[in-house]
């Protein structure tokens, strides 16, 4: 399960090859933190508790 209310954590240095992979675990990285940031605000700006959803 994705908890939306735990921050992605970025990629480390030795787990991106550099080989323009698609997707990179980079493109993976912001598509969550993008998730994780809309969840955040829902929840800022509504006062609601926390989706959590499947992978």
């Amino acid at each position: 399960m994705l908890n939306t209310n735990k921050k992605p954590v970025a990629p480390t240095e030795d787990e991106c090859c550099n080989n323009a992979c698609d997707p990179c675990v980079w493109d993976n990285y912001y598509a969550k933190l993008k998730t994780w940031r809309k969840e955040q605000n829902r929840i800022r700006d509504h006062k609601i508790a926390p989706i959590t959803q499947q992978k």
